[in-house]
């Protein structure tokens, strides 16, 4: 992601902010996560009119008190993608959903998109590749939930457990 034209990774934080921020949801973060956030404080995805939050905007939503940091933690979600449109991309990291990724957007259902974020992060590419916004790419994107096919027994087992 961040080697994509019309991506801009932020600077390279300092570990202690990462820790402290992956501290803050009570549950282990996928690796890819935390190996983006070791790279880059975020990244700005001007090609599609999004961004990638980092563990410094995570922490300064926390610390001024703000309700989206509750609401996130309370869920158990983390948000790897902001479309600038109030929609966002979250990555499970509690309950039977660990460790998909799905997409909230801000006035319709929110719906299971990709079972990792290896597999968001390749959708993702996708997305800067095809150009436009990532609103329209991943309100319309099926994900690795394409609605005729069969669901692997983990995908089972998390939707009985829900």
């Amino acid at each position: 992601i961040l080697a994509r034209p019309g991506a801009t990774a932020g600077p390279r934080p300092d570990p202690a902010v990462v820790t402290a921020a992956a501290g803050r949801f009570g549950a282990a973060l996928p690796e890819p996560l935390l190996r983006l956030w070791a790279a880059a404080d975020g990244v700005a995805l001007d090609a599609i009119n999004a961004h990638v939050p980092g563990p410094t905007e995570l922490l300064a939503a926390f610390d001024r008190g703000n309700t989206w940091g509750d609401w996130l933690v309370e869920r158990g979600v983390v948000p790897v993608l902001d479309d600038h449109q109030s929609n966002y991309l979250v990555v499970a990291v509690r309950g039977p959903l660990t460790p998909r990724v799905l997409w909230l957007p801000h006035d319709d259902s929110s719906r299971v998109l990709y079972r990792s974020v290896d597999a968001f992060a390749a959708a993702l590419v996708d997305a800067l590749d095809a150009g436009g916004s990532a609103d329209s790419f991943f309100h319309a994107a099926d994900g690795d939930y394409a609605p005729d096919a069969p669901r692997p027994p983990a995908d089972q087992d998390a939707a009985r457990a829900l």
